[in-house]
């Protein structure tokens, strides 16, 4: 018997992933200092971070966007934007 097994196993990549992200999370935060003390501006430093952010996610999920671009409804585009503009006002 093998020490995970199928649902096991599931929940250990959960807690790992879930690992991960926080450790990039914090990652972030100390090379955008760095970035942002030795390079640019923070204007520059955040404006690359979006441009790269959304490069990663849209080869990621490339498959699904034409589709949900068009499903989404209107008040999904309100809420979007709201998030992306207190997300820009928080950094």
């Amino acid at each position: 018997m093998t020490p995970f097994q199928g649902t096991d196993r599931r929940v250990l990549g959960g807690y790992l992933s879930a690992l991960s992200a926080g450790f990039c999370y914090g990652l972030s935060s100390i090379i955008a200092r760095k970035i942002v003390s030795d390079f640019s501006s923070p204007i520059v430093a955040t404006a690359f971070s979006l441009t790269f952010g959304a490069v990663i996610l849209g080869v990621l999920f490339h498959r699904q966007i034409i589709t949900d671009l068009a499903r989404a409804p209107m008040r999904s585009w309100l809420l979007l934007a709201l998030s992306g503009a207190s997300a820009t006002l928080g950094r």
